[in-house]
């Protein structure tokens, strides 16, 4: 569970710092899984394939954030990805 807060922070912060418009925070499950969505009302500036890298950033920070999320994520057995691009969303999947 700690490690779940921890990709949620990175996530919200993510939104908060490079997003734009409202941010939603929604849980969905999937029977074998829980989907746990962020979502807010812009659209990503980085290539999708490149949002996950370390260093890509779209402003000040230095770009290392959603590549930690992905691999805690990893680390406690889940997946992170970009799921939406119109408006920007992330799909955490928990087993």
């Amino acid at each position: 569970m700690v490690i779940t807060n921890q990709i949620l922070d990175i996530l919200l912060d993510n939104a908060r710092r490079h997003g734009s418009g409202t941010v939603t925070v929604s849980l969905r499950d999937l029977g074998s899984a829980l989907a746990l969505d962020v979502a807010d009302e812009g659209t990503p500036v980085l290539d999708p394939k490149a949002v996950f890298a370390r260093g890509a950033t779209t402003g000040p920070g230095s770009g290392i954030g959603l590549a930690l999320a992905r691999e805690l994520a990893e680390a406690a057995g889940a997946r992170l990805a970009l799921s939406g691009t119109g408006p920007t969303r992330f799909t955490l999947l928990l087993p």
